[in-house]
Order: C-alpha cells, then structure tokens, then sequence
C-alpha cells in the first residue's frame, strides 16, 4: 500500500472520528440543554409557587391590619363620644353643683346689702333723732 494511500485512511478515519466527536458533543450538549432548561421550568415553577405564597400572606397580613384599623378608628370613635359624655356631664355636674352656690352666694350679698341698708337708714333716723333732740335743747 502505497504512503499516499495509507495517508487517504488514515484522514479518513480522523474525519470520522471527528464527525463522530463533534456528533456525540452535539448530542451531549442538547441534553444538558435540555436538562437546564428543564432545571429552569422547575426552578421558575417554584419561585412563582412561593411567590403566590408569599403574596397570599401578604394579602392575609394588609387584610387583618386593615382590620386592626377599623377596629382602632371604631375604639377611638367610642372614646370621642365617652369622652363627650364625661365632660357634658362634668358640665352638668357642675352647673348642679355651681348653680346653687351661685344662688346662695347672690342671696347672701342681697342680704348683706338688704341689711347694710337698713343699718345705715336705722343710724340715719338715730342721728336725726340726736340732732332734733340736741337741737331742741340749745334753743
């Protein structure tokens, strides 16, 4: 067999083994391919598995702290009015408490002045009297 010849086969068998190289790197590299992709679809699926989740409590947590602040408007709302209702009935206690010291004290000064009054028009008819007297003597 001629050099020439063997040289033919032998660049034949390395295009083979080439071709069966590059083929079996082909096929090799489609199925990782294809098992990251399917790694990915799986990775992705629960991610937006937790993501549902994760939203899901989130909505529980907004819907109960919503709750909470109805419940802390409708508690404040009671104070305001429990508040209301103790001052307007401090107000009325004190209008019932004030009310008749008020009176008293009123009729106490219409007293002091009735009586002042009448001291002063008893002193003035008691010097008149002393001064008619005293004037009847000296003529």
């Amino acid at each position: 067999m001629p050099v020439s010849d063997i040289a033919l086969v032998i660049i034949a068998v390395a295009v083979t083994v080439q071709t069966v190289m590059i083929a079996a790197a082909f096929v090799a590299g489609m199925r990782e391919w294809r098992r990251v992709e399917t790694d990915l679809r799986r990775w992705q699926a629960s991610l937006d598995h937790r993501f549902d989740a994760v939203s899901s409590r989130i909505n529980e947590v907004v819907v109960d702290a919503r709750l909470a602040a109805r419940s802390v408007e409708n508690l404040a709302g009671r104070a305001g009015g429990l508040i209301h209702d103790a001052a307007t009935a401090a107000h009325s206690v004190r209008t019932v408490v004030t009310a008749p010291k008020a009176l008293l004290l009123t009729g106490a000064a219409s007293a002091a002045r009735w009586l002042l009054g009448k001291r002063r028009s008893h002193q003035a008819r008691s010097s008149e009297r002393v001064n008619n007297t005293a004037g009847a003597e000296i003529f």
